[in-house]
């Protein structure tokens, strides 16, 4: 754990000086979303404070790990049904 919330709070870091030295701001991914949002509400801000890192890994952590659960969990229920449908599961396969 300790690990995985050193890398993740180091690119939440590097993203943040990278929006700072941009001069036009792309929108690759959730996180520019949520440093938006940051910059939205704080404006003016250089650095990041920790407490906001803290958050903002914790909401990224949640996302990604809860996402894949998620995804796993529908696809084995779809697949489920599938074959439990053989018009169905050949319609998939045509």
């Amino acid at each position: 754990v300790f690990r995985l919330n050193r890398y993740v709070s180091h690119l939440i870091r590097v993203r943040w000086q990278e929006r700072r030295q941009a001069e036009v701001l792309e929108y690759k991914d959730i996180l520019d979303r949520l440093l938006q949002v940051y910059e939205t509400e704080f404006p003016g801000e250089t650095v990041l404070p920790e407490a906001a890192v803290k958050q903002f890994r914790d909401e990224m952590k949640t996302f990604m790990l809860a996402g894949h659960e998620t995804s796993a969990a529908m696809m084995t229920w779809a697949l489920y049904e599938l074959m439990g449908n053989d018009s169905l599961r050949q319609e998939v396969i045509d």
